[in-house]
């Protein structure tokens, strides 16, 4: 009598993984199938480096998961450091912070000087963005709301900060909306902790657009499953596990398991959203895309 054969089932990870902003090194991986545990090999482009890692660190590794997914960091662009919050409304960008980025800094009448500055691939600004000469005049002083405590100097000039925090202290401040000004690269719903006096005698963000939330809950942050209240921009879209594309192992699992709308991928950086938005500038709703503030 034959004995019957051992047999079972081989996952491997199809094609060649996902390089976004990277070139594969390692040519092999751009064909066929892979075994578990093989990892490929790529290099982010120039301007682009590995998420977490220092703006030089351009060598990267994806591994093909039990899964059958490639699992591993991703390239995001080099950013130079946000400017002087003072120079809000004083100067626009081609690309934000983003290396390669151009700003013009025009300081305020009567002065005339104009700065013109680069990105660089480095993380630095190509010279020193200077100063510029503001009124004397400082912002009107900020009072305490139900919600909101502001500590601030007196008088407030141009360029002054106050620090903000929520009467409660199981909540947090963060922006309501996206502000008139664009906020250093950040997005709605962004953790505030300080307005700054900007050139025009405000203040920015404007306290109308600051509301407090639930603190995070950082125990369930990254840890599988997309949890509605951590789902926004001042949790870290619950550490990516609402997108197929930042969760580990590419499925989304909401909790509760009912959770649908609160639950769904948000994030603004996740390759589904920027797929999205390039798609409908593709179609003329983007075509045209103004100068902001970085």
């Amino acid at each position: 009598m034959w004995s019957f054969p051992d047999s079972y089932c081989l996952v491997r990870c199809k094609n060649s993984p996902p390089v976004k902003n990277a070139t594969l090194t390692d040519r092999l991986c751009a064909y066929g199938e892979h075994n578990i545990g093989k990892r490929c090999d790529s290099q982010c482009l120039p301007g682009y480096h590995v998420v977490g890692q220092g703006h030089g660190d351009r060598a990267n590794s994806l591994e093909c998961t039990e899964e059958g997914t490639w699992r591993g960091p991703s390239c995001v662009p080099v950013q130079c450091p946000p400017l002087s919050a003072a120079l809000i409304g004083l100067y626009s960008c081609t690309n934000g912070r983003n290396a390669g980025s151009f700003c013009t800094i025009k300081c305020p009448k009567p002065s005339t000087t104009v700065t013109k500055l680069e990105c660089l691939t480095s993380g630095q600004w190509s010279r020193d963005p200077g100063t510029c000469v503001f009124s004397t005049e400082p912002c009107p002083t900020l009072l305490n709301t139900r919600e909101l405590l502001f500590n601030c100097p007196n008088p407030s000039p141009v360029g002054s900060t106050c620090s903000v925090q929520c009467v409660s202290y199981d909540r947090i401040p963060v922006l309501s909306a996206a502000p008139n000004q664009d906020t250093q690269g950040g997005d709605s719903r962004e953790r505030i902790d300080l307005v700054t006096c900007i050139s025009s005698q405000q203040w920015f963000p404007a306290v109308a657009d600051i509301q407090c939330l639930d603190r995070c809950q950082e125990e369930f942050t990254s840890d599988g499953y997309c949890d509605a209240v951590n789902n926004h921009a001042h949790c870290q879209w619950d550490g990516g596990d609402c997108c197929p594309s930042t969760v580990d192992g590419g499925v989304v699992r909401p909790f509760p398991s009912q959770c649908t709308h609160e639950c769904t991928c948000v994030d603004p950086t996740a390759e589904e959203n920027r797929r999205r938005n390039r798609v409908r500038r593709h179609h003329g709703a983007d075509h045209v895309r103004p100068l902001r503030n970085v």
